[in-house]
């Protein structure tokens, strides 16, 4: 796992224009082909720079990312509109030293999650994932995952995980939460959850989630 630090250098009195454009147009698109760890413009020092960090398994991981933005047709759109803002770009690669251990990573998983961005929680998971909830059937792979993830998000309107209790054992994780679901007419409704988490080699090859939505879709 590594983090890329990126810099950019707005042009001046056009910062204002840049992260409009982006927040729009650049944004959503952005954030869906990988986990965004921070983003942020510098207010002191080092004048219209934007700065972002953004967390990869691999560097092919980020190869194929950037691959599939860059030939998204409204990535390039955007572009096309934010590139002329910009003077001058830097990237620095950021490899975790032998002290530091990635123990938060199921924070990034949950944002993804919570965000309702498909491709971006897909990209966490092994292609044979296996994902169970309650005592439904457990799905497996991608495809189904995708499925079953997008009917509970088509079924409310708004999401949020709120960690209570986190057990760490290698690469498997016990996480007790309170997940926070907004309704169709806005109510909001939390109920006590807890999902099992497995990892294999830097993504999730295993999550299973235990919790009563009943109250969710009481009337």
């Amino acid at each position: 796992m590594f983090i890329e630090h990126r810099t950019y250098t707005v042009k001046p009195g056009k910062l204002g224009e840049y992260l409009a454009t982006y927040c729009r147009d650049g944004w959503p698109l952005h954030s869906a082909h990988a986990p965004c760890l921070g983003h942020y413009y510098t207010e002191a020092g080092e004048l219209f720079r934007m700065i972002s960090l953004w967390r990869y398994e691999s560097f092919e991981d980020r190869l194929e990312r950037r691959a599939a933005l860059n030939a998204d047709p409204l990535w390039q759109k955007a572009m096309a509109q934010i590139s002329p803002l910009v003077t001058d770009i830097r990237s620095n690669l950021l490899v975790a030293t032998p002290c530091w251990k990635d123990d938060d990573w199921y924070r990034a998983l949950y944002a993804e999650l919570d965000a309702m961005r498909m491709e971006g929680l897909l990209g966490w998971l092994t292609d044979d994932v296996e994902l169970a909830f309650g005592s439904r059937p457990a799905v497996r792979g991608k495809a189904q995952v995708r499925e079953a993830i997008g009917a509970f998000w088509a079924s409310i309107q708004a999401l949020e995980h709120r960690f209570i209790n986190v057990i760490r054992e290698a690469d498997a994780m016990a996480l007790e939460m309170s997940m926070r679901c907004t309704r169709k007419d806005g109510r909001v409704v939390s109920v006590p959850c807890a999902t099992l988490l497995q990892r294999r080699s830097g993504k999730v090859c295993s999550m299973r989630t235990y919790a009563d939505l009943a109250p969710v879709y009481a009337g």
